[in-house]
């Protein structure tokens, strides 16, 4: 059997479509601005580290191995402008499924994945969140890595406890368009493409024929956060031209050049 890596940034629902493929529950948590959950696949799911200098090719395997699903989620796969990561792919018998999208999309994307992974552990209540938590927790670090610059080798975990505070949704844009058209722009060699667009808007995308199309434009209008500010789903909100560099921006570039 081919399995599919659906390779993702945060805040295009890459989780909700891994399960909806896989025929999961879709395990939508309200508490937490309706984020999925991800699913279980046997061992952390290393491939959602966002920085390529954490997923070593051990890690890399370990999950190509363990994971038994049809469908596997991924933040972007930097890692793969390193040929010996497309020989694992190749082994184990992967291809992967890059999510694209559009300028028009970035401050949704954006605003979705702040509110959605803001917090970690603790849901917008206050209370704990049970459900799998070492996975919550290695997503949380990732998280506080990128948004707050930490060392990996020596921040605390208090360190953590600020995440949820420092998210400016008034410029969403500013934190991540140049990081998106670095996505979007190089390391798409051996992918095929699926669109945000005829996945969440027109419901027209090739991987849902012979799904329940009704099923799933009720899932991912159960996945939108409950948001009116700031640009949210306004697809027509004119954006700046111009894309701030951020120092995220600047490791991948770093690591791209060191990898051709």
């Amino acid at each position: 059997m081919t399995q599919y890596i659906i390779e993702y940034f945060g805040g295009t629902k890459g989780d909700l479509l891994c399960r909806f493929l896989n025929g999961f529950d879709p395990d939508i948590s309200p508490k937490r601005s309706n984020i999925t959950i991800p699913p279980d696949i046997g061992c952390i799911n290393w491939l959602k580290l966002a920085n390529p200098h954490h997923l070593t090719i051990d890690r890399f395997e370990e999950v190509l191995v363990t994971n038994s699903h049809k469908y596997l989620s991924s933040h972007p796969l930097w890692v793969t402008h390193n040929k010996e990561y497309f020989k694992l792919l190749d082994k184990y018998g992967y291809k992967i499924l890059k999510l694209r999208f559009e300028k028009k999309h970035y401050t949704t994307i954006c605003i979705e994945s702040n509110l959605k992974n803001r917090g970690g552990l603790v849901d917008q209540t206050g209370s704990a969140i049970p459900r799998n938590p070492l996975i919550l927790q290695i997503q949380t670090m990732v998280q506080a890595l990128r948004f707050q610059g930490l060392d990996w080798d020596t921040f605390l975990t208090s360190d953590l406890d600020a995440v949820g505070g420092r998210r400016d949704l008034k410029n969403a844009w500013n934190q991540r368009a140049y990081d998106y058209e670095l996505f979007l722009s190089g390391n798409n060699e051996k992918r095929e493409f699926i669109d945000y667009s005829d996945l969440y808007l027109n419901f027209n995308c090739g991987i849902l024929n012979e799904y329940d199309i009704e099923e799933w434009k009720f899932l991912v209008r159960s996945s939108w956060c409950d948001y009116k500010e700031n640009g949210y789903m306004d697809w027509d909100r004119p954006y700046p031209e111009t894309m701030p560099k951020s120092p995220f921006g600047d490791v991948i570039e770093n690591y791209i050049k060191e990898n051709k």
